[in-house]
């Protein structure tokens, strides 16, 4: 946008919604979304945690499975895995490790 073609450096940059930099005066804002505001339900929807481990790069968004259960996925919900070790101990298995 430039309110005023006569003057120089006046002209403006803003982030289209949902950024969440705003406009800048004679330089280009760095444009960062956070993705989970646009993608947050796809993952609760399945009991898992949105995160977006880079908010200035596009499409790296991941649902991360909660606890006692292992697993994420970029962009999409993830496959989430029961390791039964961590959720019980083995009282039959002493002195042993315990494998899923």
């Amino acid at each position: 946008h430039d309110p005023d073609t006569t003057t120089l450096s006046d002209w403006t940059c803003t982030c289209p919604p949902p950024s969440t930099q705003s406009m800048l005066t004679a330089a280009v804002p760095s444009c960062d979304v956070d993705e989970c505001k646009l993608h947050k339900s796809t993952c609760e929807n399945a009991d898992q945690t949105c995160l977006d481990p880079n908010p200035a790069k596009l499409g790296d968004w991941m649902c991360k499975c909660k606890p006692p259960t292992n697993g994420s996925a970029t962009a999409q919900v993830a496959w989430c895995q029961l390791d039964e070790c961590v959720v019980q101990t083995c009282p039959t298995c002493a002195k042993t490790t315990c494998s899923d």
